[in-house]
């Protein structure tokens, strides 16, 4: 607030707000206030002063805010604003850009051009460029021929509407938006941004068939000049002098299926492989196995081998002096083979105690499958390292006075 700016000021004297917010007239009369007229009450408690409502005209805050300026338009430019950009474009000369991709073997697309002067008529085009009128008139023609253009032609040449008053309509907004330009139509899109100054935020582009709309994604995608660019720039880049209708999800179809795209470029929004949860198995069918290191014991015991049924959550720990395989396999054949059976497979971490040829051994030979649990996840073996904790919780407990 500005009171605590000047608070070395205002603290000591008394003075007086002039404001145009009638309401505030009233914050220290107004009982149980709330809301932010109640933060200001509080924040204004220690300070002397007196508020003056002052209307917002004869306020001099407001002096630059309510300004006039003049008008710096002429009186009959036209008010619209695709009229004020028509007008605006009528006397400039527009290219119509057509490119013919061969390949990535080029650098960059092989492109005719056609310009327009918007006053001359075929018939001077013919007699002044066959070449250029003759590509001219074979684009005219795939536009004219085109199902996403057929009615927009007929309504802007002929006048022609449907009879259904509902499509009358929606085709009479839609064609608000294109213009017929010496036979080539032309679709205007208004890019709205605070940059660009009023009249020149339109632009003019060239209606593309759908027979020619793969040569442009070639071309603004996969040659050098485009340089496999994602969609939102590709989008951009054609939206600046090309329209068809659902051009931006023909774009955004285009790049995500494009295979040198999908070679090249990281997903950097990659999503994980889908988890599949282990089957439920019989009792004793599937064990989960893990090694817990503790503080050494007068008999030279540090570490246990824990071993939990998925089935029961039964579960077993057997002490040993070392985390060798022999050992390992030794407890698993006497311990758990000899007494439960043989199970179906047995779950463990990638320890190498546990990938030894000796514990590998013995499962072939009892056909007992092995599963090992992911690298950095030990989720997979939540079993034993849900007991694993238990354990460690217990002896804190129970021996506190023992510092190791």
């Amino acid at each position: 607030m500005l009171f605590k700016h000047f608070n070395p000021y205002l603290a000591t004297q008394k003075f007086t707000v002039y404001t145009d917010n009638i309401t505030v007239r009233w914050i220290d009369t107004i009982k149980n206030i709330q809301g932010r007229l109640g933060r200001w009450a509080l924040e204004l408690q220690g300070y002397d002063f007196e508020i003056m409502h002052r209307p917002g005209k004869k306020n001099n805050v407001d002096a630059l805010s309510r300004r006039k300026f003049e008008k710096i338009y002429p009186e009959n430019f036209p008010q619209n604003e695709i009229e004020q950009t028509v007008a605006a474009m009528s006397n400039k000369k527009y290219e119509i850009i057509t490119f013919d991709y061969k390949g990535d073997d080029e650098q960059q697309p092989n492109i005719f051009t056609i310009t327009d002067t918007g006053n001359e008529d075929d018939e001077t085009l013919e007699d002044t460029d066959p070449e250029q009128f003759k590509k001219r008139k074979t684009f005219r023609h795939l536009q004219r021929h085109c199902p996403d253009f057929v009615e927009i032609f007929s309504y802007k040449s002929d006048g022609q509407v449907s009879q259904e008053r509902q499509k009358a309509r929606q085709l009479d907004a839609k064609a608000f938006h294109y213009e017929i330009d010496n036979g080539i139509l032309y679709h205007f899109f208004n890019a709205r941004s605070r940059s660009l100054p009023k009249g020149q935020n339109m632009v003019k582009q060239l209606a593309i068939p759908r027979t020619l709309r793969k040569e442009v994604l070639e071309a603004f995608h996969d040659n050098i000049v485009g340089c496999h660019q994602g969609e939102e720039r590709t989008y951009e880049a054609v939206r600046q002098r090309y329209y068809w209708p659902n051009m931006y999800t023909d774009i955004k179809t285009y790049i995500k299926t494009c295979e040198t795209c999908q070679r090249s470029k990281r997903d950097t929004h990659s999503h994980p492989v889908p988890l599949k949860p282990m089957p439920i198995e019989e009792v004793f069918s599937r064990w989960h196995m893990d090694i817990l290191e503790l503080p050494e014991t007068p008999e030279k015991y540090r570490y246990l081998l824990l071993v939990v049924d998925s089935g029961s959550k039964w579960c077993e720990a057997f002490p040993m002096r070392t985390q060798e395989a022999t050992e390992v396999a030794s407890i698993l054949f006497r311990e758990i083979i000899a007494r439960f059976g043989a199970p179906l497979c047995i779950v463990s971490d990638q320890g190498a105690n546990f990938l030894s040829k000796l514990v590998a051994a013995l499962c072939e030979l009892l056909q007992i499958k092995r599963h090992y649990t992911s690298a950095y996840h030990p989720q997979t073996n939540a079993a034993c390292e849900r007991i694993n904790s238990f354990i460690v919780q217990t002896l804190r407990t129970q021996l506190e006075k023992q510092t190791d």
